[in-house]
């Protein structure tokens, strides 16, 4: 007599593990590392310091954001890009809304029970190394 058991794939299994270690990576981290982590997409594309100092800023801009309520977002990323020098074109602030917009997506999606306001931060950059030292306040 033979069992019959239904086997996940190799792959699938590999799939779930690494999803369950994300998982727990992400719950474990400080705000520092989710910040960067948030940002690792922008940051990737530009290894010139200002730019990815630039990108960080935007990461922190939209981590900010998410932490405001739903309904109130849009007000407030609207406030930052009102901020943001008029040497800027349409396109550009467009390009930035929607990065934002991605941000804010990822941080909800990965980090929800992350809550922490950040009210300042200083970026340091060694070789290929970026380490983010961030003073934050927790929102309830």
């Amino acid at each position: 007599m033979t069992k019959s058991k239904t086997k996940k794939p190799r792959k699938q299994k590999a799939k779930t593990i690494k999803k369950i270690l994300d998982q727990l990576s992400k719950s474990n981290i400080q705000t520092s590392e989710a910040v960067l982590r948030l940002g690792e997409s922008l940051i990737s594309r530009w290894r010139v310091s200002q730019l990815t100092q630039g990108m960080i800023t935007l990461a922190a801009m939209a981590w900010n954001i998410s932490l405001s309520p739903k309904d109130e977002q849009v007000d407030v990323q609207g406030i930052f890009l009102d901020a943001l020098p008029e040497q800027l074109s349409a396109r550009d602030i467009a390009s930035l809304s929607e990065d934002i917009d991605v941000l804010i997506e990822r941080k909800n999606q990965d980090y929800p029970h992350m809550r922490n306001y950040i009210l300042n931060y200083q970026t340091f950059f060694s070789g290929n190394k970026i380490t983010l030292k961030l003073d934050t306040a927790t929102v309830s």
